[in-house]
């Protein structure tokens, strides 16, 4: 329900980005670059390497974290 509401706000809105929180849900990461050509960042929980990877793998621009590991892969 969250995602179709966003999609239906793109609709409304055009930001410039957008931050998808928690940024460890790569499946709806990768639904919603398929929807929209806005530049995503993931954000949330991001705390190691597999969850930057999985992110960026997904369609994220980047990533948002306040892991300092996650600030220096």
């Amino acid at each position: 329900m969250a995602v179709d509401n966003t999609r239906k706000m793109l609709e409304s809105f055009h930001p410039d980005m957008i931050e998808i929180m928690p940024g460890v849900m790569p499946k709806i990461i990768k639904s919603l670059r398929g929807s929209t050509s806005i530049p995503l960042i993931a954000g949330g929980l991001i705390s190691d390497r597999e969850s930057v990877v999985a992110a960026l793998d997904a369609g994220a621009m980047g990533v948002s974290s306040t892991s300092h590991q996650v600030w220096r892969l």
